[in-house]
């Protein structure tokens, strides 16, 4: 099957795990890494054997996420990188200014969540090397995610509502490819602007998509929608990144290599 063309149309990253992020116009990237600042981040919830000097993977039950604390959705982080500090939006429209090196900086964001299913004490985790090392991604490979707008619209058709591209927590949003064309990808290599990236696998989803990131909100059964559509929970893909470079928005996306 050929690839019609596309385009990037979105590029998010979400500093913190379980909290809104932000859009950005371009990023730069690294071969076998994350976006930078991408989940570079985490609240702990209750002990972990997280070891910031040796990160590895550990699993998000023990982090704050949305399938467990769905309103942290609401709550925008955005990670300034000349100040090495993080900014959050609070449930109540404040502005907090955290210093991921000073604990006190924690003592807002943690009022805000104690009564929501956080088991103590929270603490804010992230490895030494935050541009190019760990990320508190739900997978312990180092992957970023793409989602397919037309993909979502068809989801949003069977759901009978709009489906907001936050839910799923994508790294890059692309358009021009028809629903579901992104499952043929597997196995090959594309280029989205001057990065080459190898497509991994489909991503299964748990009930995080059911949480509208407006309201925090449980408003609807994705997970449930895409079982009866496809026989699978599977919305996106993963890939790994091959080459160092640039994707920006407006990028076009180019099959360099077919697994067939």
């Amino acid at each position: 099957m050929s690839t019609p063309s596309a385009v990037v149309t979105t590029l998010w990253r979400w500093p913190v795990k379980g909290l809104g992020g932000e859009t950005l116009a371009s990023v730069a990237v690294k071969a076998g890494g994350l976006f930078p600042y991408d989940r570079a981040f985490a609240l702990e919830n209750g002990p972990s054997d997280f070891d910031a000097a040796a990160p590895v993977h550990v699993s998000k039950r023990h982090f704050v996420c949305m399938v467990h604390q769905p309103h942290t959705g609401r709550m925008t982080a955005r990670y300034d990188e000349a100040a090495g500090r993080l900014r959050i939006a609070s449930l109540d429209g404040r502005s907090l200014d955290i210093d991921p090196s000073d604990p006190g900086s924690l003592e807002a964001l943690a009022a805000e969540l104690v009564d929501e299913g956080v088991r103590g004490p929270l603490r804010l985790r992230f490895a030494d090397d935050l541009s190019a090392g760990h990320g508190f991604t739900d997978v312990p490979d180092r992957w970023i995610s793409i989602q397919n707008q037309a993909t979502l619209d068809a989801v949003a058709e069977a759901s009978g509502a709009p489906f907001d591209p936050r839910r799923v927590r994508a790294n890059v949003l692309v358009e021009g490819w028809p629903a579901w064309h992104e499952e043929s990808l597997v196995g090959e290599r594309l280029a989205l602007g001057d990065v080459e990236i190898e497509i991994a696998e489909v991503i299964n989803r748990c009930r995080a998509i059911d949480v509208d990131p407006e309201t925090s909100e449980r408003d609807r059964e994705a997970v449930r929608t895409l079982m009866g559509m496809r026989g699978a929970p599977s919305l996106g893909l993963y890939a790994r990144i091959v080459t160092d470079g640039s994707i920006k928005t407006g990028d076009t996306v180019r099959v360099l290599q077919s697994a067939s």
